[in-house]
């Protein structure tokens, strides 16, 4: 990948370049003795691409929507993306263009002991997409709704801890929601669920 930036070209083509590296690495490398990670090989291209056009093929598509700056706003290592499906162009567009036309929603992720019917938000729009091992997780395709669902999960979980703390002896029917998450589903998750690849 390297030897591709000599002589300061302004289009590079990269083809597979994290193959072989380590996957698991999340921090950057530190010192010589460390192997270069995934991600250290994304904070190079991050780098290298302003002024330039790089193409980079991949089949990960976590490497599209990478942001090497995930406290800051976000800022992705893909700035377009282009699926390709038996040499045809199924789907192009920036990641976030590509989510909000193929995906449906956000999920809301509950962590609850209690059945899935009891712990619904009140909306319309939710629909239960998996409930196992005291995570429930409900997709709310309406973004209309996000705000009442928030509101709904937050005062949940603050009930579910007020009569925990209350209570020295503490019955399953008392925990309804420990905690919450909403989130958008990955650009794989939404790219496979419409079957583009």
């Amino acid at each position: 990948m390297v030897l591709s930036t000599i002589g300061d070209p302004k289009l590079v083509i990269l083809d597979e370049v994290t193959t072989g590296l380590d996957p698991v690495s999340t921090t950057p490398a530190k010192s010589r003795e460390l192997m270069v990670g995934t991600r250290d090989c994304w904070n190079f291209i991050e780098y290298f691409k302003k002024g330039r056009l790089i193409m980079l093929v991949t089949h990960s598509m976590e490497e599209a929507e990478y942001s090497p700056f995930p406290k800051m706003l976000m800022r992705l290592l893909s700035d377009s993306i282009i699926v390709m499906q038996k040499g045809e162009i199924v789907a192009a567009g920036t990641p976030l263009r590509l989510k909000a036309k193929y995906g449906a929603g956000y999920r809301l992720s509950l962590t609850s002991s209690s059945p899935p019917e009891t712990t619904r938000p009140p909306v319309h729009s939710a629909k239960l997409e998996s409930s196992a091992a005291g995570e429930i997780i409900w997709r709310i395709e309406d973004a209309a709704d996000l705000g009442k669902v928030v509101r709904w999960a937050d005062e949940m979980e603050h009930e579910t801890r007020h009569r925990v703390t209350r209570k020295a002896v503490v019955k399953e029917e008392d925990i309804k929601v420990q905690g919450w998450e909403i989130s958008m589903p990955t650009l794989e998750e939404v790219l496979l669920e419409k079957k583009l690849f």
